[in-house]
């Protein structure tokens, strides 16, 4: 019986507030995906406890634990992404058989992945090097960002799009360049 009231309770709680609390966390993580999947990790929570007993101002329980979910976004991106884009490696021991213009050539393209990366937003970002560069599966960057699966698999999407138009125009511009 109480999970029949607690659906009723969610389903106008969400039919009345869900864009409005998506436009409150797109202007606290500046981002729409993490701020709709936030919103729906926020229902989600807000559902479990309403399930267990009534919760007196479901409006106000709601937004409240949208912005602690929000204020955890941000740290997690703050420390995930210093951390991990710090750590790209150095790789000076593979250089030994190549000659020193493809050396400079190679440092130099990395040193442009690198500034195109820190272009794109954190999560972008550190979904990216997880997944190329540590090996991460899809569900262990979701578990270390803190998103869904599919959420993963967007930033990916996103930012392997953008590097790849990214690189492209800058080898037309490097053609051009060169005639």
């Amino acid at each position: 019986m109480r999970r029949n009231a607690a659906d009723k309770v969610m389903h106008s709680l969400y039919a009345d507030q869900a864009k409005r609390l998506v436009n409150y966390l797109v202007r606290r993580v500046y981002d729409e995906e993490d701020a709709k999947e936030l919103a729906q990790e926020a229902f989600a929570r807000v559902m479990h406890i309403e399930r267990q007993r009534p919760i007196d101002e479901p409006q106000h329980y709601l937004l409240r634990v949208a912005a602690n979910l929000a204020i955890e976004h941000r740290n997690r991106q703050k420390r995930s992404v210093v951390d991990v884009v710090e750590e790209l490696p150095e790789q000076e021991g593979e250089f030994q058989s190549v000659s020193l213009d493809d050396q400079i050539a190679g440092q130099q393209a990395l040193a442009k992945v690198a500034e195109l990366l820190r272009e794109l937003p954190p999560n972008v970002q550190a979904a990216l090097i997880l997944h190329r560069r540590d090996g991460f599966t899809y569900d262990e960057i979701a578990l270390k960002l803190g998103v869904s699966k599919s959420m993963v698999k967007k930033y990916l999407r996103k930012g392997v799009s953008y590097l790849q138009e990214a690189m492209s125009t800058l080898a037309v511009q490097e053609v051009v360049n060169d005639e």
